[in-house]
């Protein structure tokens, strides 16, 4: 029966796999989760985007313990927590320039709002 955690990320983006990494050590770093690693995937939600973007898989739901969990609030908040970290890992990890860039993606015009 399959379980744990697992983040995946379309092939080819450097700040999408950059924030799977961030998303996924923080996830396993809660303890209890069976580490399923990193993967490819050319999901749609993946792929077009401007934005730095993975999936983060929980746990799977067809496992009673991982079910348990996901279903629990105490767990649910820390899923949450861990996600936040892994996001605001990545924030912090890049310039100001690639932040904007981040945050805002493609725009027609540009504001300058880091001081």
């Amino acid at each position: 029966m399959s379980n744990g955690t697992e983040t995946l990320y379309c092939d080819g983006s450097v700040n999408g796999k950059r924030l799977a990494g961030f998303l996924q050590g923080q996830l396993i770093g809660l303890g209890g989760l069976t580490d399923r690693g990193l993967k490819t995937n050319p999901l749609y939600v993946t792929k077009h985007t401007d934005a730095p973007a993975c999936l983060a898989e929980l746990a799977f739901i067809s496992n009673p313990d991982d079910a348990a969990k996901l279903g629990d609030p105490v767990w649910q908040d820390q899923f949450a927590r861990a996600i936040a970290r892994g996001v605001t890992r990545l924030l912090c990890s890049v310039s100001k320039p690639t932040l904007f860039n981040l945050a805002y993606g493609r725009i027609k015009r540009k504001v300058n709002i880091i001081k």
